[in-house]
């Protein structure tokens, strides 16, 4: 076994232990640990990158046949399995009614009980007249494809009315200056506005 005249000596070169000594099969057991650990990674990186590729050329797959982008796909996706979702719901709700009506025109044609008849066939169509079902009573407004709808908030609504904003097509001469003011866009009418309108 080696030993060195000074601490600093050893922190240089390192210390040896003699083989077989337990200092020596504690520091092999800990390389041996290191070594495998370090494997165990590397194979659970080449794992993920693997699943990784896959799901995104599944995902590329199923983006050309909808044709749209991969960063879009879900959001379709999720939305026409709502809209499916809510048109069988719909179907479900209002199936009975046209199935009503239909008894009723058909006791109507054969003469049956024909003023309490017409007194039904007259209630049910005021009830198909008023049918309607709320879209989010149905959906749930906060899935995550909703987010990319809808709610604009009122600092980005200051922002798209400023009067100065750059136009969106800048010219490529860069001696000509032009400036375009934008008009502001109000979101509600003018009193003179709706007068107009309501004159025409």
């Amino acid at each position: 076994m080696r030993t060195f005249g000074t601490t600093s000596w050893a922190k240089l070169k390192g210390q040896h232990f003699t083989p077989g000594c337990a200092y020596w099969l504690d520091g092999i057991k800990k390389r041996k640990e290191a070594h495998e650990l370090a494997l165990r990674q590397q194979k659970d990186q080449e794992a993920y990158d693997n699943a990784r590729l896959i799901f995104e050329k599944e995902l590329s797959a199923r983006a050309q046949l909808w044709g749209t982008s991969i960063n879009r796909i879900e959001y379709r996706e999720d939305m026409t399995k709502d809209l499916t979702n809510f048109q069988d719901h719909y179907h479900k709700k209002i199936s009975p009614l046209i199935e009503r009506r239909a008894v009723l025109e058909n006791r109507h044609k054969q003469g049956k009980n024909i003023f309490k008849t017409n007194k039904q066939l007259l209630q049910l169509e005021q009830e198909l007249g008023r049918f309607n079902i709320d879209y989010f009573s149905v959906m749930n407004i906060d899935a995550s494809h909703y987010r990319y709808k809808g709610h604009t908030s009122d600092d980005a609504k200051q922002l798209e009315i400023r009067p100065h904003k750059r136009p969106p097509v800048s010219t490529i001469n860069a001696d000509r200056h032009t400036t375009h003011i934008k008009k502001l866009r109000l979101d509600i009418l003018s009193s003179a506005d709706f007068k107009v309108s309501a004159s025409l």
